[in-house]
């Protein structure tokens, strides 16, 4: 391992966007709500359907390997274990946790996330090769794309009343869904 010594100085910094700078990590620390409510002033970012491993662990029935082993990860990494888009019940659980995170941060955004989520599990998964089909399609990133539409549309209700930010990027086929 490298040393390095910095004898003294001035770093200034800021993030890119003003609505970046905190990060809230629920799978290394637990914070209750009135203390994310003193903390969070910015837009909340939930990433989903990757970066999942700790819901997945305690809910492995909305995974595309729901008798596979699952755990929470405690490092940095890109999993291939992802949320079963295509399971109405994952649907519903994503959807139960974003109505819970409504209440507790009061803005009109809400980031989701997106990024590095292999396809792998889906290519495997009997319900999201059936719902691919169904879209008429073959290319699995547009399972993502169908799913944000999805997360759009309830974030949209008035029981919420959100709008969702996803990075442009990660539309790697149906760009025409979503209003972005």
């Amino acid at each position: 391992m490298q040393e390095w010594k910095v004898e003294g100085g001035l770093v200034k910094d800021k993030p890119r966007f003003p609505w970046r700078g905190f990060m809230l990590d629920e799978g290394r620390h637990f914070f209750g709500k009135e203390e994310v409510k003193r903390v969070i002033e910015v837009i909340p970012e939930i990433d989903m359907t990757g970066h999942f491993q700790a819901a997945l662990a305690a809910y492995p029935e909305f995974s595309c390997t729901p008798n596979a082993k699952h755990e929470v990860w405690t490092d940095y990494s890109v999993s291939t274990d992802v949320l079963n888009v295509a399971n109405p019940a994952s649907m519903e659980f994503v959807k139960d946790i974003l109505d819970e995170l409504a209440d507790l941060f009061p803005f009109e955004y809400f980031h989701i996330g997106g990024d590095e989520c292999p396809t792998v599990a889906w290519q495997n998964n009997e319900q999201c090769q059936q719902l691919l089909a169904s879209m008429g399609s073959t290319n699995y990133h547009d399972l993502q794309t169908w799913f944000f539409k999805e997360i759009e549309n309830h974030l949209k209700t008035e029981k919420t009343e959100k709008t969702q930010k996803i990075e442009r990027d990660l539309l790697h086929g149906m760009r025409h869904c979503l209003e972005i």
